[in-house]
């Protein structure tokens, strides 16, 4: 059992912040909302490639249990971070192009109310 906890804490943090990044990176532009079982797959892709022992010393259930409770919502957030960045990126380059004057700009952390009366006004009706 002590052996077993050991390879749970063997790869720092810095090496988890990694596999974090990538798997995002890979995940995001394919799937805007993977499931759990994606998320899975792409982390146990990555470490076969850069800790392929790492899951073979563990047994299944402790990495089920080790992915479910610690890993899964440390990438739930840093995809949830690249999908705000690429919303961020596509507002930022919508209004850019079009300009105040063909779109009124909308914040993001607006009213649901607000939003409707901005997808419905002329201006952006126009703009699409």
């Amino acid at each position: 059992m002590i052996q077993r906890l050991v390879v749970v804490d063997e790869l720092s943090d810095e090496f988890w912040n990694r596999a974090y990044k990538k798997v995002s990176k890979e995940l995001i532009p394919k799937i805007l909302f993977p499931s759990d079982t994606e998320y899975c797959e792409a982390l146990e892709k990555y470490l076969a490639e850069h800790a392929s022992h790492y899951i073979e010393n563990l047994r299944r259930n402790t990495w089920v249990s080790l992915f479910e409770s610690k890993l899964l919502p440390e990438i739930k957030n840093k995809c949830r971070s690249k999908r705000n960045d690429l919303a961020a990126n596509i507002r930022n380059t919508m209004f850019s192009n079009f300009g105040e004057q063909k779109l009124e700009r909308v914040d993001s952390s607006a009213s649901s109310k607000k939003i409707a009366e901005w997808k419905k006004s002329a201006k952006t009706r126009e703009a699409y």
